[in-house]
């Protein structure tokens, strides 16, 4: 997103229960904002999602794309919502993951590789796509599956089936275990 719109963004979450609307944090230089879902009024958000406030002209940075790797941008579908990613992310991926980016995963976490942190390493936890597949399926993985075409109405049967309590309360069971 570029900085220049985080009044809009602002506008656009306000008064948006489940969602919460937070500024905070940079990486590197770059200011960050978080969209975040939460189980209830006056709780902390169980999921975050970053967004990363960039200024024009958006030029390649060493975690940031440039607006030649991006655009132009196609829909495609991601677990049944349209979406809309860059129609040719092969360079851009080779640049930010290396060459072996369709074999190799590098797991990455908050919880247990701290960016500004002088213990970080991006190659910390790092495995063959097979391998890490195994792994997520081993541990009871299902891809998700688009509850509802309306994505407000997905919220609501999220939030009624109790997903994001319970995904709270996992999160503080396993909370220790991430970072063992």
């Amino acid at each position: 997103a570029l900085e220049q719109d985080l009044p809009k963004m602002e506008a656009a979450f306000s008064d948006l229960a489940p969602l919460s609307f937070r500024r905070g944090g940079r990486w590197n230089l770059t200011p960050v904002v978080h969209v975040g879902l939460r189980s209830g009024p006056g709780q902390d958000c169980e999921v975050e999602l970053d967004i990363f406030l960039r200024q024009e002209p958006l030029l390649a940075e060493k975690d940031f794309p440039s607006s030649e790797e991006v655009f132009p941008l196609c829909a495609v579908d991601f677990h049944g919502v349209q979406a809309p990613a860059p129609c040719h992310p092969e360079s851009l991926l080779e640049r930010l993951y290396g060459a072996d980016w369709q074999r190799t995963v590098r797991v990455w976490s908050h919880d247990f590789n701290p960016f500004h942190s002088l213990a970080h390493n991006p190659d910390r936890v790092t495995m063959s796509l097979e391998a890490y597949s195994a792994m997520v399926t081993g541990a009871g993985y299902r891809a998700p599956v688009a509850l509802h075409l309306d994505p407000w109405e997905s919220l609501k049967l999220l939030e009624g089936a109790g997903v994001l309590r319970k995904l709270r309360s996992r999160r503080e069971e396993t909370w220790l275990e991430k970072l063992q």
